[in-house]
């Protein structure tokens, strides 16, 4: 405890003479063992105090002493570090001061217990809510049990962090999440826990029929839609309700990247888009010279879809040219 009641204990005080002593004395018992249910503590929270003087005695029951310690802690209060205190902040002499015989008050903080499974059962709703999706099954496992927190009496509020609005599909790969739940009391915020899960979730996707070699065509028998597992892996299978970042494009206008082999699943990064126009075939060249038209015959130096500019070369020229695609086998010249 480094602030709050302990400023207290750790504070020496230069008291300088104090006014005309009062004439009544002041009897302070200070109470051995004391349990406060507020955080601010007050020197009438560990001492019972009499005086002949009402208002001196109000005034000394509500003097602050500083915060209370954290729930689960204690904090030693001594008996001349706190006349020192009292001397400081008052007009009363210190040998008006009658003490009991007690040396310190040890000051704890009242608490109510947190039970671990609440905080697990608010973890395990937000996760799963932040996870759902309409085509994917989730099921989220706790790790292990957070144990009992003690915390401040009063009106107990458990949050889940806030997180984006809906989790990103890149989210659904990941084997282990963790959450963290905020503990507030009276809305104020007193502890954080975090809570680790397992997570397992399933969704119907595309996986390989048969063998399938690099740069094959995507044909309907050769993929199926079964449920596959999606958390753990580097990349998320293609599903029937993506459309694979192509475009909208049908699976037969998509050609592998990798081979596959019977039973794997069909990840994004696995296709690519079949070209219009393929490296080693010929196509036609149009060169528009106001109303003249040209064209000539090219060969394709790379493959290209519509829209983009590849490199080609006329027959018997030694360099290349960009030539722009604009439908299977034609070619035009970029402006």
């Amino acid at each position: 405890m480094k602030h709050g009641v302990a400023s207290v204990v750790a504070t020496t005080w230069v008291v300088l003479a104090s006014a005309a002593p009062l004439p009544d004395a002041v009897a302070i018992d200070l109470q051995p063992q004391v349990e406060v249910h507020d955080v601010q503590v007050t020197l009438g929270d560990v001492a019972r105090i009499r005086a002949r003087d009402p208002q001196l005695q109000a005034e000394l029951i509500g003097l602050p002493l500083g915060r209370a310690p954290l729930a689960g802690e204690r904090v030693r209060l001594r008996r001349d570090v706190l006349q020192r205190w009292i001397v400081a902040r008052t007009d009363i002499d210190p040998q008006q001061i009658d003490w009991s015989d007690t040396a310190y008050s040890e000051i704890r903080l009242a608490t109510q217990m947190l039970s671990g499974d609440r905080i697990v059962h608010c973890a395990s709703d937000d996760l799963s809510a932040w996870l759902s999706r309409s085509d994917a099954q989730v099921r989220v496992d706790v790790v292990a049990v957070p144990a009992d927190v003690p915390v401040p009496p009063g009106v107990l509020t458990l949050k889940a962090r806030q997180r984006s609005p809906r989790a990103s599909d890149a989210a659904l790969l990941a084997k282990r999440m963790s959450v963290w739940v905020d503990v507030l009391v009276n809305g104020a915020l007193v502890r954080t826990v975090p809570v680790d899960f397992d997570v397992n979730a399933r969704a119907p996707a595309y996986v390989a029929t048969r063998e399938l070699t690099t740069g094959s065509t995507l044909a309907p028998d050769s993929l199926a839609v079964r449920e596959v597992e999606l958390s753990g892996r580097a990349a998320l299978p293609l599903r029937p309700t993506d459309d694979a970042g192509t475009g909208g494009d049908t699976l037969n206008k998509l050609r592998l990247r990798r081979p596959l082999v019977a039973g794997d699943a069909l990840s994004r990064s696995d296709v690519e888009r079949v070209p219009v126009v393929t490296r080693g075939e010929w196509a036609m060249l149009n060169d528009s010279q106001g109303s003249l038209q040209l064209e000539s015959r090219v060969e394709v130096l790379e493959d290209g879809l519509t829209g983009q500019t590849i490199r080609v070369r006329l027959p018997n020229a030694s360099s290349s040219i960009a030539a722009r695609v604009v439908g299977p086998g034609k070619l035009e010249m970029p402006l």
